[in-house]
């Protein structure tokens, strides 16, 4: 799973109040993996109407509308690769965010890979000083 999915998986952690363990997330595939993770986490939630549809449906909505994709171009088996590739990703992202008639986030680092990269730029420093 790549960074994006990494940070679509801790959003969704967040919003639904749930824990997606590594093991779970890695086997994240489809958009229907995802549906079934999460409805599977929230197993016991009582209301009257199936959330999940209802945000695959406005999410489906919001490619239709932003990203210029058919109805029947999307489906919980569709990969998200297919929807929302590598190249151009954050701009496809924020037309998705401008069209989607729910929130959508914006697609962030997670604070892991920031510690990281601040770790990887301090130790860099440091042995630089080291070295002059």
């Amino acid at each position: 799973m790549g960074l994006d999915g990494v940070q679509l998986v801790m959003e969704i952690e967040e919003r639904f109040g749930i824990d997606i363990p590594d093991e779970d997330a890695a086997k994240i595939i489809t958009v229907g993996d995802l549906y079934q993770l999460v409805l599977s986490k929230l197993t016991g939630t009582k209301t009257d109407r199936c959330l999940t549809s209802a945000a695959f449906y406005r999410l489906r909505r919001g490619f239709v509308e932003g990203l210029g994709m058919s109805r029947g171009e999307i489906a919980p088996s569709l990969a998200l690769e297919v929807i929302l590739p590598r190249k151009g990703r954050r701009g496809k992202w924020r037309l998705l965010q401008q069209a989607a008639p729910v929130e959508v986030p914006d697609l962030q680092f997670p604070k892991s890979v920031i510690a990281f990269i601040t770790g990887i730029g301090a130790f860099t420093m440091t042995a630089k000083s080291n070295w002059d």
